[in-house]
């Protein structure tokens, strides 16, 4: 060792702190719009109710690269007194990436229920 006193740990930019689950955003997205049609602010709402409070750019960058890749498509509609707003739909490449996503995390729940009754033991 170098000798040095090292940094005290940044618990709060460590992947233990939970800040990796917003990665989670796309596949979110994906499952709520596998229900319908949404626009942009009826999904940060639906991902808030489920725990995941990205900031709306994140979102929105999200939904933006997801359409670029052919797996959701938008169109404006008219807003009643509002601005025109953007609804986003899945598209069939977009349900069979929610598939896939669905059998990524069923493995990977697998692992995590291993890890978790290890860490507990």
């Amino acid at each position: 060792m170098s000798g040095k006193k090292p940094k005290p740990f940044d618990f709060e930019e460590c992947a233990c702190s939970g800040r990796t689950l917003g990665k989670l955003v796309r596949p979110y997205i994906l499952a709520l719009l596998a229900s319908g049609p949404a626009h942009g602010y009826a999904l940060l709402d639906q991902l808030a109710q489920a725990g995941i409070e990205p900031d709306h750019s994140v979102v929105y960058r999200a939904l933006n690269a997801m359409e670029k890749e052919g797996l959701i498509i938008s169109r404006r509609t008219a807003s009643r007194g509002g601005p025109t707003r953007w609804e986003y739909e899945l598209t069939p490449t977009g349900h069979a990436c929610l598939r896939r996503w669905r059998d990524s995390l069923t493995r990977y729940r697998a692992a995590l229920d291993s890890l978790l009754a290890l860490i507990r033991s």
